[in-house]
Protein backbone atom coordinates (compact mmCIF):
# COMPACT_ATOMS: atom_id res chain seq x y z
CA UNK A 1 0.00 0.00 0.00
CA UNK A 2 1.27 3.09 -0.72
CA UNK A 3 2.18 5.44 1.89
CA UNK A 4 1.06 9.35 2.69
CA UNK A 5 3.56 11.97 2.00
CA UNK A 6 5.31 13.07 5.40
CA UNK A 7 3.29 16.21 6.19
CA UNK A 8 5.37 19.85 6.13
CA UNK A 9 5.32 21.30 9.32
CA UNK A 10 5.25 25.16 9.47
CA UNK A 11 3.59 26.12 12.57
CA UNK A 12 5.83 24.52 14.96
CA UNK A 13 8.06 27.00 13.66
CA UNK A 14 6.99 29.42 14.96
CA UNK A 15 8.74 31.10 17.96
CA UNK A 16 7.50 34.47 19.77
CA UNK A 17 8.29 36.82 22.41
CA UNK A 18 5.38 36.63 25.00
CA UNK A 19 3.15 39.11 26.54
CA UNK A 20 0.93 37.57 29.30
CA UNK A 21 -3.16 37.89 28.15
CA UNK A 22 -5.83 35.58 28.23
CA UNK A 23 -4.30 32.91 26.64
CA UNK A 24 -1.62 31.67 28.94
CA UNK A 25 -2.80 28.32 30.40
CA UNK A 26 -1.64 28.83 34.04
CA UNK A 27 1.02 30.69 35.97
CA UNK A 28 3.80 28.47 36.61
CA UNK A 29 3.15 27.36 40.44
CA UNK A 30 6.31 25.60 41.86
CA UNK A 31 9.58 26.91 43.06
CA UNK A 32 12.22 29.55 41.57
CA UNK A 33 14.29 28.41 38.98
CA UNK A 34 11.17 27.00 37.09
CA UNK A 35 10.78 27.83 33.50
CA UNK A 36 8.07 25.53 33.07
CA UNK A 37 6.27 22.56 33.87
CA UNK A 38 5.56 19.36 31.16
CA UNK A 39 2.96 16.81 32.50
CA UNK A 40 5.37 17.01 35.88
CA UNK A 41 8.73 16.95 34.13
CA UNK A 42 10.26 20.40 35.11
CA UNK A 43 12.47 22.69 32.64
CA UNK A 44 14.94 25.10 34.64
CA UNK A 45 15.69 28.48 33.64
CA UNK A 46 19.36 26.85 33.62
CA UNK A 47 18.12 24.80 30.97
CA UNK A 48 16.96 27.76 29.16
CA UNK A 49 19.88 30.46 30.10
CA UNK A 50 22.21 27.70 28.66
CA UNK A 51 21.66 28.27 25.09
CA UNK A 52 21.34 32.06 25.29
CA UNK A 53 24.66 34.08 24.23
CA UNK A 54 22.88 37.56 23.81
CA UNK A 55 22.22 40.54 25.95
CA UNK A 56 19.37 42.77 27.22
CA UNK A 57 15.91 42.47 25.04
CA UNK A 58 17.19 39.81 22.26
CA UNK A 59 18.29 37.40 25.38
CA UNK A 60 14.50 37.87 26.47
CA UNK A 61 13.57 36.97 22.81
CA UNK A 62 16.34 34.14 22.90
CA UNK A 63 14.96 32.60 25.90
CA UNK A 64 11.31 32.34 24.88
CA UNK A 65 12.41 30.47 21.77
CA UNK A 66 14.44 28.17 23.59
CA UNK A 67 11.33 27.56 26.16
CA UNK A 68 9.12 27.25 23.31
CA UNK A 69 11.45 24.60 21.98
CA UNK A 70 11.95 22.87 25.11
CA UNK A 71 8.13 22.62 26.01
CA UNK A 72 7.14 21.06 22.18
CA UNK A 73 9.52 18.25 22.42
CA UNK A 74 8.55 17.30 26.11
CA UNK A 75 4.85 17.94 24.40
CA UNK A 76 5.21 15.39 21.74
CA UNK A 77 7.43 13.05 23.45
CA UNK A 78 4.39 12.67 26.04
CA UNK A 79 1.68 12.09 23.40
CA UNK A 80 4.24 9.40 21.47
CA UNK A 81 4.77 7.91 25.23
CA UNK A 82 0.62 7.64 25.47
CA UNK A 83 0.23 5.74 22.35
CA UNK A 84 3.14 3.26 22.87
CA UNK A 85 4.57 4.83 19.53
CA UNK A 86 7.67 6.50 21.44
CA UNK A 87 10.94 6.55 18.54
CA UNK A 88 14.63 5.37 19.18
CA UNK A 89 17.47 7.57 18.85
CA UNK A 90 17.87 5.68 15.50
CA UNK A 91 14.63 6.08 13.98
CA UNK A 92 14.81 10.06 14.72
CA UNK A 93 17.66 10.12 13.25
CA UNK A 94 16.22 8.90 10.07
CA UNK A 95 14.16 12.18 10.16
CA UNK A 96 17.01 14.76 10.59
CA UNK A 97 17.36 15.52 6.71
CA UNK A 98 13.31 16.22 6.54
CA UNK A 99 13.26 17.63 9.88
CA UNK A 100 15.90 20.96 9.12
CA UNK A 101 14.23 20.83 5.42
CA UNK A 102 11.19 21.75 7.15
CA UNK A 103 12.75 24.35 9.51
CA UNK A 104 14.80 26.26 7.04
CA UNK A 105 12.15 25.89 4.26
CA UNK A 106 14.75 24.40 1.59
CA UNK A 107 16.09 20.93 0.84
CA UNK A 108 18.54 20.18 2.06
CA UNK A 109 21.05 17.35 3.90
CA UNK A 110 23.63 15.91 5.78
CA UNK A 111 25.96 18.63 7.22
CA UNK A 112 25.02 20.99 4.90
CA UNK A 113 21.71 20.68 6.96
CA UNK A 114 23.38 20.89 9.94
CA UNK A 115 26.16 24.09 8.78
CA UNK A 116 23.05 26.21 7.78
CA UNK A 117 21.00 25.80 10.72
CA UNK A 118 24.20 25.92 13.41
CA UNK A 119 25.02 29.59 11.25
CA UNK A 120 21.41 30.78 11.77
CA UNK A 121 21.80 30.33 15.59
CA UNK A 122 24.46 33.20 16.61
CA UNK A 123 22.70 35.57 14.25
CA UNK A 124 19.62 35.13 16.79
CA UNK A 125 21.45 35.17 20.02
CA UNK A 126 22.00 31.44 20.73
CA UNK A 127 24.42 28.85 20.75
CA UNK A 128 25.43 27.01 17.87
CA UNK A 129 23.96 23.89 20.19
CA UNK A 130 20.17 24.67 20.41
CA UNK A 131 20.34 23.45 16.75
CA UNK A 132 20.78 20.07 17.81
CA UNK A 133 17.66 20.83 20.15
CA UNK A 134 15.57 22.33 17.83
CA UNK A 135 16.57 19.19 15.22
CA UNK A 136 15.26 16.82 18.03
CA UNK A 137 12.09 18.85 18.32
CA UNK A 138 11.07 18.47 14.60
CA UNK A 139 12.32 15.16 14.30
CA UNK A 140 9.99 14.31 17.58
CA UNK A 141 7.35 16.13 16.05
CA UNK A 142 7.44 14.59 12.55
CA UNK A 143 7.49 11.07 14.81
CA UNK A 144 4.16 12.10 15.92
CA UNK A 145 2.78 12.98 12.86
CA UNK A 146 3.52 9.52 11.42
CA UNK A 147 2.43 7.77 14.47
CA UNK A 148 -1.16 9.23 13.87
CA UNK A 149 -1.16 8.94 10.21
CA UNK A 150 -1.03 12.81 9.55
CA UNK A 151 -0.72 14.10 6.45
CA UNK A 152 -1.76 17.61 7.31
CA UNK A 153 -0.87 20.39 9.70
CA UNK A 154 -4.22 20.48 11.27
CA UNK A 155 -4.65 17.00 12.03
CA UNK A 156 -2.06 16.71 14.73
CA UNK A 157 -3.03 20.06 16.17
CA UNK A 158 -6.01 18.45 16.58
CA UNK A 159 -4.85 15.37 17.98
CA UNK A 160 -2.10 16.80 20.10
CA UNK A 161 -5.16 19.06 21.73
CA UNK A 162 -7.05 16.17 22.76
CA UNK A 163 -4.09 14.84 24.86
CA UNK A 164 -4.49 17.60 27.05
CA UNK A 165 -1.12 17.45 28.39
CA UNK A 166 -0.61 19.69 31.30
CA UNK A 167 1.76 22.71 30.54
CA UNK A 168 2.88 25.19 33.44
CA UNK A 169 4.81 28.63 32.51
CA UNK A 170 6.29 30.84 34.51
CA UNK A 171 4.31 34.00 34.17
CA UNK A 172 7.99 36.36 33.49
CA UNK A 173 7.71 34.30 30.51
CA UNK A 174 4.57 35.03 29.13
CA UNK A 175 1.67 33.43 27.93
CA UNK A 176 1.01 29.87 26.23
CA UNK A 177 -1.45 29.45 23.96
CA UNK A 178 -2.98 25.62 24.27
CA UNK A 179 -4.40 25.29 20.53
CA UNK A 180 -1.21 26.74 18.57
CA UNK A 181 1.44 25.40 21.29
CA UNK A 182 3.69 28.71 21.22
CA UNK A 183 3.50 31.83 22.94
CA UNK A 184 1.45 34.29 21.73
CA UNK A 185 2.66 38.07 20.33
CA UNK A 186 4.55 36.46 17.50
CA UNK A 187 6.65 38.67 15.68
CA UNK A 188 9.18 38.52 12.78
CA UNK A 189 12.21 39.34 15.04
CA UNK A 190 12.01 36.50 17.56
CA UNK A 191 12.03 34.03 14.43
CA UNK A 192 15.20 32.69 13.46
CA UNK A 193 16.89 34.01 10.07
CA UNK A 194 16.28 30.59 8.33
CA UNK A 195 12.18 30.32 9.16
CA UNK A 196 10.03 32.39 7.26
CA UNK A 197 6.47 31.97 8.08
CA UNK A 198 5.24 34.74 5.38
CA UNK A 199 2.76 37.58 5.56
CA UNK A 200 2.20 39.85 8.31
CA UNK A 201 2.49 38.43 11.72
CA UNK A 202 0.48 39.09 14.75
CA UNK A 203 3.41 40.82 17.02
CA UNK A 204 4.37 42.99 13.59
CA UNK A 205 0.77 44.37 13.02
CA UNK A 206 0.89 44.97 16.93
CA UNK A 207 3.72 47.61 16.29
CA UNK A 208 2.35 49.20 13.31
CA UNK A 209 -0.54 50.01 14.74
CA UNK A 210 1.26 51.08 17.61
CA UNK A 211 3.26 53.90 15.53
Amino acid sequence: MREKPDVKIRWLGMVGLCAVGALALTGCDTKIGTAAVVNGSKISDSDVSRYVTSGGDNAGRARNLVLEYEIRQQLFTDALRRKNAVPSDAQLNQLHDLAISNLIGQQVSGGQADQVLRRSMGQNGLSEDFAGVLTRSFETELAYARAINASQEGAVVTDLVKQNIPVSVNPRYGSWDTKTFTFSGLGSKQLPSVVTLGGTLPGDAKSANAQ
